[in-house]
């Protein structure tokens, strides 16, 4: 399980809809008081950008014309951790052709 926190618009379906899951699971593992400091020392998780991060995957997800129905808060303490982006962006286009050629053609496009 990991927060990705690249730009949702180039990332594939799967990758998508996948951190979106992740966020929830992130959220209820955090209320239910599982610890959770492996992934935030690992840099797969920084849990302040939950939220935030949630919303912006459901924008991307409604877009691009898929469903959603449900929202995400929590009255949990989201603590700060830290995801290097470039790093993890390196890591995801590295592991997913879809997500690479999207990486691609995002980056072309937004040097227009």
């Amino acid at each position: 399980m990991r927060l990705w926190l690249t730009n949702p618009k180039w990332m594939c379906r799967k990758h998508l809809v996948s951190e979106h899951g992740e966020c929830h699971a992130f959220v209820k593992m955090i209320e239910n008081g599982r610890k959770v400091e492996g992934y935030i020392k690992g840099g797969t998780l920084d849990p302040s950008k939950l939220i935030k991060r949630h919303n912006r995957l459901v924008k991307e997800m409604l877009e691009r014309g898929y469903n959603h129905a449900t929202p995400l808060s929590t009255t949990a303490t989201l603590v700060k951790g830290n995801i290097p982006k470039k790093t993890v962006r390196k890591l995801l286009i590295s592991r997913c052709p879809e997500c690479k050629q999207g990486y691609k053609l995002w980056k072309k496009n937004r040097k227009k």
